[in-house]
């Protein structure tokens, strides 16, 4: 019965297993920094300053659209 397989395909599949086996490991047990105060102010600004653009960009988006119809 003949391998699906040859030695140098099966080498790189394990091979491929045991990268990734270690990315999955690293992920799990590495735990990320707490951030810092002054970086949490700046998340905070930066997310509501999105969420303003977002909001004037499909209020400009209405506006283009009914100007159009």
């Amino acid at each position: 019965m003949d391998l699906p397989f040859s030695s140098f395909e099966l080498t790189f599949i394990l091979i491929a297993f045991f990268v990734l086996t270690l990315f999955i490991l690293a992920s799990v047990c590495i735990q990320p920094q707490p951030d810092h105060p002054e970086a949490m102010k700046l998340k905070k600004k930066n997310l509501r300053l999105v969420n303003k653009l977002e909001t004037i960009s499909t209020q400009l988006f209405c506006v283009i659209y009914c100007v159009t119809l």
